[in-house]
């Protein structure tokens, strides 16, 4: 995240991108937790338990997830055939990667299932609070929020020394 906002950031500012973030910087705030910090932060401690092909199926729900959530706050009708149209392709995702859930932990793939649920609330709150901004700035401010949020954890978790070859 810092690398990104050190490519990023500048280039959004000579654009003139971040300047009209500013007086919405309770959504984009909400946004950048809910669509990055947490995800990122539930899928490393997930990823330590789970194999890639569930974690890969449990994050193919976010299109579920967001339909019950659109459904939920009336933002738009979910037809039967949309619906339909969801569980194809999620059984479409579960044929391509499996189900392996024999080393699987419930902490684990509860940390996933609100990792789809994050994943789907992000794009409403982009929707309803955001849309209307400059998504370079929208991103770049978001990627710095995160990497000063992560710094503080970055830096309790340096090693004592550098690196060996060996590592």
């Amino acid at each position: 995240t810092s690398l990104a906002t050190l490519l990023l950031l500048p280039i959004a500012a000579l654009r003139g991108q971040l300047r009209p973030l500013l007086p919405r910087w309770r959504p984009l705030l909400v946004y950048t937790v809910v669509e990055i910090c947490l995800p990122w932060i539930l899928l490393g401690y997930a990823e330590q338990d789970l194999s890639s092909s569930l974690t890969g199926l449990l994050v193919a729900a976010v299109p579920l997830v967001g339909a019950v959530l659109v459904k939920v706050t009336g933002h738009e009708p979910m037809a039967p055939r949309r619906v339909l149209g969801l569980l194809v392709g999620f059984g479409g995702v579960a044929a391509l990667v499996g189900f392996d859930v024999g080393s699987s932990s419930a902490p684990a793939v509860a940390a996933v299932g609100l990792v789809a649920v994050c994943y789907a609330l992000g794009p409403l709150i982009l929707a309803r609070h955001l849309a209307d901004l400059p998504s370079l700035g929208v991103v770049a401010a978001s990627l710095a929020i995160t990497a000063v949020i992560y710094a503080p954890i970055g830096l309790l978790q340096l090693p004592d020394e550098a690196p060996g070859a060996d590592t």
